[in-house]
């Protein structure tokens, strides 16, 4: 990614023929590094309760279980223990 920040002004990630993403070598690098949080949903705290926290790029759920990815798991899971 070193090139790509030195010359680029945009990338374009191709996979089994299709576009994967497509941004800035900084936008590109944002979405490599995210990581992921997973637990079973309770009452404590709801999906829209989520979407408020800023530093949650995407939440998946699935049954009782959540996912949530994000650059700072760490403080996500502050956020979290927060709410409890």
């Amino acid at each position: 990614m070193q090139e790509a920040d030195e010359i680029a002004n945009r990338i374009i990630l191709f996979a089994n023929g299709k576009i994967i993403a497509d941004g800035t070598p900084q936008s590109i690098k944002a979405n490599l590094t995210q990581k992921s949080i997973s637990f079973d949903m309770n009452a404590v705290i709801s999906v829209e309760e989520l979407n408020q926290i800023e530093l949650i790029s995407n939440i998946y759920v699935k049954n009782s279980r959540v996912i949530i990815t994000t650059t700072d798991t760490d403080e996500v899971l502050n956020l979290l223990y927060q709410k409890q």
